[in-house]
């Protein structure tokens, strides 16, 4: 039987919908000490993006947050330390688990952003597989022995949040794309379910890529996060409304359109 591309879709949409149910409750903290007892975590692995990327609690830092980020309380509530980025050399040579987010990342590469859906990016990309490179070197460098580094990831936590950068990409490409430049030409609810029937299935299966290799090398415990709610995203909302002049938005300013297709 010929499978359709919107029939591949479809399954790829429902398949990771349910495997991130499944991570979901599989990671999901207990407050009970017994529970604790019986979900053996000892390190955390961050792949991600500015969502994730960790700063320094109530004093300035570098990054795009000084405060707790989500990161944070997750480690926190396993009663664990948050683990610190990757290109600190010190997290190179021990094996507490490392945080591989970069700011403004993306999960697709470049090149596939670029010749794909036009979308260029004016940064260096360390994209979702730049990060799995970065984890790999950090296995041989800690763990040489494959048996080990199984052993290690046993009770690791894999931690993967990315995907919303690609998403929003495409959706500021509309401001500068003659293509999209009235909204008679194509309605922005058709633009939206565009993003989600071409774009986001890629994604989707880039990021399943990423977790049948951790699970590969040993990993038993994954959380995949979901999308956040990007209609509140300022650039959407300055952008957006220049070229569709019948938005709608929640009473809580947020673009309905953007949100409603990301519950779907």
């Amino acid at each position: 039987m010929k499978t359709t591309p919107t029939s591949c879709s479809n399954e790829a949409t429902a398949w990771f919908r349910l495997l991130f149910l499944f991570c979901l409750f599989r990671v999901a903290p207990c407050k009970t000490e017994q529970h604790r007892k019986h979900t053996i975590i000892r390190s955390i692995f961050k792949f991600g993006d500015s969502f994730s990327v960790t700063g320094n609690a109530l004093r300035l830092s570098p990054e795009l947050s000084d405060g707790l980020v989500i990161l944070d309380y997750i480690a926190k509530s396993l009663g664990l330390k948050s683990p610190s980025p990757y290109m600190d050399h010190m997290v190179k040579s021990n094996s507490k688990g490392a945080n591989f987010t970069v700011a403004d990342v993306t999960a697709l590469s470049s090149e596939t952003l670029r010749k794909r859906w036009n979308i260029s990016l004016s940064f260096a990309n360390a994209t979702l597989g730049v990060q799995l490179q970065w984890f790999r070197r950090y296995l041989s460098q800690t763990h040489p022995k494959k048996d080990h580094q199984a052993e290690m990831l046993k009770s690791s936590l894999m931690s993967i949040e990315i995907g919303g950068n690609d998403y929003t990409l495409f959706l500021l490409k509309v401001e500068s794309s003659t293509h999209y430049v009235h909204e008679e030409t194509i309605p922005f609810s058709a633009f939206i379910e565009e993003a989600r029937k071409s774009l986001l299935p890629v994604v989707i299966n880039k990021i399943i890529d990423a977790i049948k290799e951790v699970v590969s090398k040993g990993a038993r415990q994954v959380f995949v996060h979901g999308l956040y709610p990007y209609g509140c995203t300022p650039s959407l909302l300055t952008c957006l409304p220049k070229v569709y002049k019948n938005l709608t938005y929640d009473k809580l300013g947020r673009l309905e359109e953007v949100n409603i297709r990301e519950k779907q």
